[in-house]
């Protein structure tokens, strides 16, 4: 089954909106390392890694410092890891932060399209933050995504050519900052979302806690009403005219 663009965007405006209504139990990431389980409903995501660059170490600053300053929580459709991830330049000198995230995901019904969204921030002329997603079966790279700061997109969508059960995810966060006028810059992430379209998956649900989203059948009988009311509107203003 393969989803529209147009139908993706309604699913992430719905899942973005339910947000508010779904509580958020995050997991340092850290104590998920090496064996940790994050599970909703019938989807695990397992085998969490974490690895982090900082160049140059001695001039710039690169944060979190370890996985503890990350947080893994389910949201609505797929996953959320959020923390203060920052790259700060105070001399004008480049500098780059890299940080690797790996988990392994794994669900009942076949993943047809993914999503990647983040909240990339920066300042300096040549500062950016980017997040390039792989998809990887096998030790073979089946899919990538990717999104960026400040040129975007800060959010993007894929369709997979072969559904997938399971599979491992790769994170690749990459943040750098530069002025070159030699003035402060910096480059901020503070959270990474990822999505997952199927079948029989709703991906406004987190375990078995749903928004309340009114049926298909409500929103016709909401569309029959306002048209009810804009005949009976009509009739009132011919009548008047009338008289």
């Amino acid at each position: 089954m393969k989803f529209s663009k147009r139908l993706l965007t309604v699913l992430a405006v719905s899942i973005l909106s339910s947000l508010a209504s779904l509580p958020l139990q995050a997991t340092a990431l850290s104590t998920l390392i090496p064996g940790g389980v994050i599970t909703d409903g019938p989807i695990t995501y397992s085998d969490f890694t974490f690895t982090r660059t900082c160049q140059p170490a001695l001039t710039g600053l690169c944060a979190p410092l370890d996985a503890s300053g990350l947080d893994v929580s389910l949201i609505a459709g797929g996953i959320q890891i959020a923390g203060g991830i920052s790259v700060t330049s105070p001399t004008g000198t480049l500098v780059v932060g890299d940080f690797l995230i790996g988990f392994t995901y794994t669900g009942p019904s076949p993943v047809t399209d993914v999503g990647l969204a983040f909240n990339g921030s920066t300042q300096g002329n040549g500062s950016f933050a980017q997040v390039v997603e792989s998809i990887i079966v096998n030790q073979t790279v089946e899919a990538q995504l990717e999104v960026n700061a400040p040129l975007g997109p800060w959010s993007t969508t894929l369709h997979l050519d072969d559904p997938l059960k399971s599979f491992d995810v790769i994170k690749d966060i990459q943040l750098g900052a530069f002025e070159s006028n030699g003035f402060l810059a910096l480059s901020t992430i503070s959270f990474v979302h990822q999505y997952y379209f199927a079948p029989t998956i709703d991906p406004r649900c987190v375990g078995d806690q749903c928004p309340d989203v009114p049926e298909p059948s409500t929103f016709a009988l909401i569309g029959l009403g306002l048209v009810g009311a804009g005949v009976f509107r009509l009739a009132r203003h011919n009548d008047s005219v009338g008289r």
